[in-house]
């Protein structure tokens, strides 16, 4: 699985640090480590099962970063989000990792014929390339009734056949990762974009899972970003805190 392999490849980096704080808002969870290395994971709001977290919450400060990161293997999700946080914490910060700073956003142009693929319902997305190309196909968990967005059950019919697939990095947290960068193998689909503050900066891993750019970001301020956190406070809200990057993979240069 994708997320044993980013386990190992965070585990392998994480060098004996500890966690100096560790929070979970509403929309997302952040792990902060003593050397000021921080990172996020999506929470999910309709899949909490907070017992876990909470009896394990008084002891984390000061635990070594490696017991907190197996964590992302979790079934449960607030743990999961943790144990993802924690991973991006130690691989998002690591300098080796060559990354441009900028919003993947504004590089998206599909031509008019191009079609278009989004798995989780992602609004900034598509009002950019609404205007350029008419075939989208949005992948929600529980599409609404009038939302012309589709079930996961539709992926094996559409994703293959998308030029471009953009996926919320939210996938590895819930596990459906692996079963969605499967189905973008083929030889239709010419880029695959992992995006969000979720996604880790971890080429050597998600290269070889079809993923050829990877859109996350970096805390620049960690200490405001525990705070907007704690203080439920979203994507929009984080943006003084964080600077967003661009890594593209090695498949993106074969």
């Amino acid at each position: 699985m994708i997320i044993q392999q980013l386990i190992s490849a965070a585990l392998e980096k994480a060098g004996g640090r500890r966690i100096r704080d560790a929070r979970v808002g509403i929309e997302y969870a952040c792990v902060l480590l003593e050397d000021g290395s921080c990172g996020l994971a999506y929470t999910f709001r309709d899949e909490r099962d907070c017992g876990a977290v909470l009896d394990s919450a008084p002891g984390l400060a000061g635990q070594r970063a490696e017991e907190l990161i197996c964590w992302a293997a979790d079934a449960n999700r607030y743990k999961a989000a943790l144990g993802l946080a924690a991973i991006n914490a130690v691989l998002n910060s690591d300098g080796k990792c060559e990354r441009e700073e900028g919003n993947i956003i504004d590089a998206l142009s599909p031509a008019e014929s191009e079609v278009f693929g989004i798995v989780g319902e992602f609004q900034p997305v598509l009002r950019k390339i609404a205007p350029m190309t008419k075939n989208v196909h949005v992948f929600e968990l529980n599409p609404a009734r009038d939302s012309g967005f589709l079930a996961p059950d539709d992926m094996p019919l559409y994703l293959p056949k998308c030029d471009y697939v953009l996926i919320t990095a939210s996938a590895i947290i819930n596990h459906t990762i692996d079963g969605v960068l499967a189905l973008c193998g083929g030889e239709s689909v010419r880029k695959v974009y992992l995006m969000g503050p979720s996604a880790p900066l971890c080429p050597e891993v998600l290269g070889k899972h079809n993923v050829t750019v990877i859109a996350g970001c970096e805390a620049v301020k960690p200490e405001l970003l525990m705070e907007i956190i704690s203080l439920c406070g979203g994507t929009k809200h984080m943006k003084p805190a964080v600077k967003q990057v661009i890594v593209k993979t090695k498949s993106l240069e074969e």
